[in-house]
């Protein structure tokens, strides 16, 4: 659906379909190719590519995309602001396969009322608040796509 939604041809997301659903991996090492194979089945459905397959980055980045998308807008994501203020590049994090980094910078608002210590600690907790909320979020995505078991 992703890749109709940029305009692929039905014909093509089908055919990507077509591969995820039937592909089938062998194993390789420094003793050679593995007899055994694995793929994807109604029983024991697969739900990656797995690690090392030709088609893996492609399947990861539909499945990452996925994911990204379907973050939580309240949690908040890292901030980063160019010296004039002009530019803000905002990112959740950064993915590579299947290692991730996320991040949040703190959107707290100082509070005059407390000493400068309080006023710290508070902005620390708020972070570590939002930091916890998104890996958690993020957590029941990778879950929710197949990726934890």
């Amino acid at each position: 659906m992703l890749l109709e939604k940029f305009g692929l041809p039905t014909t093509v997301t089908a055919c990507l379909g077509a591969l995820w659903d039937k592909v089938i991996h062998m194993i390789k090492t420094v003793y050679g190719i593995s007899d055994i194979t694995y793929g994807s089945s109604e029983e024991r459905p697969l739900y990656g590519p797995g690690q090392g397959s030709t088609c893996g980055p492609l399947f990861w980045l539909l499945c990452y995309w996925v994911m990204v998308e379907s973050i939580d807008p309240t949690i908040g994501a890292a901030k980063f602001y160019s010296v004039c203020k002009g530019t803000i590049i905002e990112i959740t994090g950064v993915s590579f396969v299947d290692d991730t980094s996320l991040g949040t910078t703190c959107d707290y608002e100082s509070n005059p009322t407390l000493s400068d210590e309080e006023d710290r600690e508070m902005a620390i907790q708020h972070t570590v608040d939002n930091l916890s909320r998104l890996a958690q979020h993020w957590e029941r995505l990778l879950f929710t796509t197949g990726g934890g078991y």
